[in-house]
């Protein structure tokens, strides 16, 4: 009877376990103890527009990171303004970095850029995914004023022969690393990776060369942490 009793407490503690820890199970969990998670984003106009040419806005940049170990309060937490998910059970990677404090985020890039990535993503597999039509490419690239994004005419007035933007754009994903790191109540997911991509805008009716824009963008990221 005892060993009964003590073979049902056991199942349990190990199904609860379990139920706390629904990743820890793969059995490679991390034994690290201090982080850095960083971010790096560069964006460049390849074709600058108009209105780029005007407010000097060629490229732009932003390198952000913090440090620290296990043992503080809050280790499990991103760099400030940053923010990354993939849900369990249906692939789709966001990220972005967005100050309450400014209008627009620096960049946001919804499931729509990254609609395959599950959550348990391969290593050193390039997930890429072009698109062409209307805008589109679930992104938004900013500027460090948090001020505006991509346009073209100044001031947003079209000539006649301008119409609504088509798109071409391509956003590629690649995880270079990634760490499960075991917490009081689940499992934390990093990752490390690189983000390229690049959106070509074009708004002439008859002449699609005639408005032409391009934005080349990177996003190098180091211990990121992914959420549901």
């Amino acid at each position: 009877m005892k060993v009964t009793c003590f073979f049902l407490v056991t199942l349990i503690l190990v199904f609860a376990s379990c139920k706390k820890n629904p990743e820890s199970s793969s059995g490679n969990l991390s034994s690290r103890t201090t982080f850095e998670p960083t971010i790096a984003y560069r964006v460049f106009m390849t074709k600058a527009s108009p209105a780029d040419s005007a407010r000097g806005f060629l490229k732009d940049s932003i390198i952000v990171s913090r440090s620290f170990s296990k043992r503080d309060p809050e280790y499990y937490s991103n760099v400030q303004h940053a923010s990354a998910n993939i849900h369990r059970g249906y692939p789709g990677f966001s990220m972005g970095y967005d100050d309450d404090d400014k209008s627009f985020p620096y960049f946001s890039f919804t499931s729509q850029a990254f609609p395959g990535v599950p959550r348990e993503f391969e290593l050193n597999k390039p997930y890429s995914y072009p698109e062409t039509g209307n805008v589109g490419g679930g992104f938004f690239l900013g500027t460090h004023t948090g001020a505006d994004g991509m346009n073209y005419f100044i001031n947003n007035e079209f000539p006649p022969d301008a119409g609504s933007p088509r798109s071409e754009t391509h956003t590629s994903i690649i995880f270079l690393s990634k760490d499960k790191i075991l917490n009081r109540f689940d499992t934390i997911l990093l990752a490390s990776g690189r983000i390229t991509g690049y959106s070509v805008l074009s708004w002439g009716k008859t002449d699609p060369d005639k408005y032409l824009q391009r934005w080349d963008f990177s996003v190098d990221f180091k211990d990121l942490k992914i959420d549901e």
